[in-house]
């Protein structure tokens, strides 16, 4: 079983997009660091649309993981929930 992680305030660091059925793929960052991170959401599409409706601003629970891309490894954010914050926030 793997650890399961909670990143709050988090960026949007492109535009999402949908993938294959309903998987959701966007990076993010974490405020004051450059590094971005990729991140894939299983069957989490239907969150495509509050990414415009909001600030950006968001938290994420995720577990990290490898993906190979090239013949390196990289690190991979596999999203199991997302709550948007609203412009007030």
């Amino acid at each position: 079983m793997r650890p399961v992680f909670l990143a709050e305030g988090v960026s949007v660091a492109n535009i999402p997009r949908i993938v294959g059925t309903n998987h959701l793929l966007v990076a993010f960052k974490q405020n004051g660091h450059d590094k971005v991170f990729d991140s894939i959401g299983f069957n989490l599409g239907e969150f495509i649309n509050e990414f415009d409706k909001n600030n950006n601003k968001v938290d994420i629970v995720f577990t990290i993981e490898k993906i190979m891309k090239d013949g390196r490894a990289y690190p991979q954010l596999r999203l199991r929930d997302i709550r948007f914050h609203n412009n007030m926030n």
